[in-house]
């Protein structure tokens, strides 16, 4: 009995575990967000400024990259993985910094380290001095 009552709960937390490996883009697609491929994410991105809380990021058509962040500029460049997720290559962010979209009932929802929220404003050509 006691061994049933522990393999119950050992599979019980296995199946928690799995679950909690579920991302949060699968979960999006899962109701009803597709994601955007690769050249849908340049198409949407490339020569506009996102606007972020403290800051933006204007992406040349080039590849090239100018952000501004609490008042540091840094520039640097960006690309679109195969799999549609927007990066960005500056020294000082180190690896791993990694937009992904989705269409996601009429809006774009985006996934940023593990957190899915509406998309940053974009604004057509380079608006940074202006933030």
């Amino acid at each position: 009995m006691k061994t049933s009552i522990k393999m119950l709960a050992l599979t019980g937390i296995m199946m928690l575990t799995l679950v909690a490996c579920k991302t949060v883009g699968e979960t999006l697609v899962e109701n009803g967000a597709t994601p955007f491929t690769k050249s849908e994410t340049i198409a949407y991105i490339s020569g506009k400024t996102q606007v972020w809380s403290k800051g933006g990021a204007f992406h040349a058509t080039d590849g090239s990259l100018d952000t501004l962040w609490s008042g540091t500029r840094e520039v640097g460049t960006w690309s679109v993985t195969d799999e549609g997720a927007l990066c960005w290559h500056i020294a000082s962010w180190g690896d791993g910094a990694c937009d992904s979209y989705y269409h996601d009932g009429g809006g774009v929802t985006t996934v940023y380290k593990g957190t899915a929220k509406p998309a940053q404003a974009l604004h057509d050509g380079n608006i940074l001095d202006s933030l």
